[in-house]
């Protein structure tokens, strides 16, 4: 496979990842106030 296809592919998965992981967590601050 194309090594730049997979790096793309990792570097999106890292960011939502990155954004779900936020999102829970923002939701769980705002859940407890």
């Amino acid at each position: 496979m194309d090594e730049m296809l997979i790096r793309e592919l990792l570097v999106s998965l890292m960011v939502l990842i990155f954004v779900v992981g936020m999102g829970i967590v923002i939701k769980d601050i705002l859940g407890h106030e």
